[in-house]
C-alpha cells in the first residue's frame, strides 16, 4: 500500500520531500478512491486548500465520480460522505523522487498520514486514512446551508453557536464546546472551573448563509 510507503522511515527523512505552501489546488485524474482500504472508481480528486495562518490550514479531499459510481452514490443518498477534509495544524508535502502528495499532522520528523495522493505503476489513487489518530472528517462541506451547520451544532451537548463578526467579507461564528481549567486562589488551593467557552470550529459563511470555508481546532 502506498501509505506504507509513505510512512516508512526512509522514504520519510527530511530530504525526501518538500513541505508545500500557499494555498494552490492539487488536482489529478485519478483512477480510485480508498478510504481504509475500500476502493471505489473515482475520476479525479481535487485538494482544495484554505490557510488560517497561525490557526492552521484546512484541506477539502473533493472526489469526482460519473456513470454507474455516480448513479449509486446517489442513490444511496451518500455522495457527500465522500467528501472528506482534514484540518488544524497540519501540513502538505510532495515526495521528491515519486509523484506523491501526502497531507500530515504531527511533526516533519514523525508525520501521522491523514491521506495521500500519488501515482503507481500508472495508477493514481487518492488513499485516506481515517482514524482517531489522522482526524480525518466528513461532517462539513462548502456550501453547506447555515441552519444544517446550527442543527449539527445543537447535536453537540452544552454547545454554542456564537457570531465573532465578519472576516473578509464573509460571516464567521465559533462552535464553542466544554473546556475545564484549573483554578488557583491565593493560598495554593484550587478547583476545576467548567465553561462552554472553548473554540472547536470557526466557520465562515457568504451572503446567502452557505458555508465557504472552516478550521477544526484539536
Amino acid at each position: 500500500m502506498l501509505v506504507g510507503l509513505l510512512t516508512s522511515v526512509s522514504l520519510f527523512a527530511y530530504d525526501d520531500f518538500d513541505i508545500i505552501e500557499g494555498t494552490t489546488p492539487i488536482s489529478l485524474p485519478t483512477d480510485a478512491l480508498i478510504v481504509n482500504g475500500q476502493p471505489i472508481l473515482c475520476d479525479r480528486m481535487t485538494w482544495e486548500i484554505d490557510d488560517f495562518g497561525e490557526l492552521g490550514k484546512t484541506v477539502r479531499l473533493i472526489p469526482t465520480f460519473s456513470g454507474e459510481t455516480l448513479q449509486y452514490l446517489k442513490s444511496q443518498n451518500v455522495l457527500q460522505s465522500f467528501n472528506f477534509f482534514v484540518s488544524g495544524k497540519i501540513f502538505l508535502v510532495r515526495m521528491k523522487d515519486m509523484d506523491a502528495y501526502g497531507i500530515c499532522r504531527g511533526s516533519v520528523n514523525k508525520p501521522i498520514i491523514c491521506a495521500v495522493l500519488a501515482t503507481k505503476d500508472g495508477k493514481t489513487r487518492c488513499i485516506i486514512n481515517k482514524t482517531a489518530e489522522s482526524m480525518v472528517f466528513n461532517d462539513f462541506y462548502k456550501g453547506m446551508p447555515k441552519s444544517a451547520v446550527e442543527e449539527y451544532a445543537s447535536k453537540i451537548g452544552t454547545s454554542r453557536f456564537v457570531f465573532m463578526g465578519n472576516k473578509g467579507g464573509l460571516k464567521c461564528y465559533s462552535l464553542k464546546f466544554l473546556d475545564m481549567k484549573k483554578e488557583y486562589n491565593i493560598f495554593g488551593d484550587y478547583h476545576y472551573e467548567v465553561n462552554n467557552n472553548k473554540d472547536y470550529c470557526y466557520f465562515y459563511f457568504d451572503a446567502n448563509n452557505k458555508l465557504v470555508k472552516w478550521i477544526q481546532f484539536m
